[in-house]
């Protein structure tokens, strides 16, 4: 990884930029033993994973009335959380990365933040395309960790197996669905 002064030259050279690329990628998605820096980003937003939590628990304590509309809501209330906190992080990332205390096991972050502070000019085309990406790879990162989390179908599943269920499936998503000739209607 180069050094702040060394950032424009690969910054310059298109051909140097999937290099930088690599190295950044490990640091902002999965370095460490306590994880990327999405990761400690997403530490931030606790309290909008407890509200999810809660929701959770108020369905297994919710009885079995409606329960088909009910699953559809704690889904769809659910995914309205994860994406405020996604988009949140997806739009912020910025001020987010200049305010976090990067510790020195992020030793090319700590390089990319200096560098970002000393550039003055917001025009400068070295730092777009940084910041272009930067904004890749946190997509990037965010869509493989919501990946990761299992998504709605799992987590509902999951749910209805606490509460005592035991013939449930998941199917995966409704791609997988239709592909394995499940009913549908238009």
């Amino acid at each position: 990884m180069p050094n702040t002064y060394e950032l424009n030259e690969y910054l310059e050279n298109i051909d140097l930029i999937p290099i930088l690329k690599e190295s950044l990628k490990k640091e902002i998605g999965t370095k460490g033993p306590n994880g990327g820096f999405i990761k400690r980003l997403r530490n931030n937003y606790q309290d909008q994973y407890n509200r999810s939590d809660n929701l959770v628990n108020e369905f297994k304590n919710s009885g079995t009335n409606n329960l088909d509309e009910r699953i559809y809501t704690l889904a769809k209330n659910i995914r309205k959380i994860n994406d405020s906190i996604r988009n949140s992080i997806l739009y912020n990332w910025e001020q987010l990365f200049l305010d976090f205390s990067l510790e020195n096991e992020f030793t090319y972050l700590n390089e990319v933040k200096e560098y970002i502070l000393s550039i003055n000019d917001p025009d400068n085309n070295c730092l777009r395309r940084l910041k272009i990406l930067i904004t890749e790879i946190i997509v990037t990162s965010l869509t493989n960790s919501d990946k990761s989390r299992g998504g709605q179908a799992a987590l509902t599943g999951k749910t209805l197996m606490d509460m005592g269920y035991m013939n449930v499936s998941n199917v995966g998503a409704i791609g997988d669905w239709k592909k394995n000739d499940g009913p549908m209607t238009k």
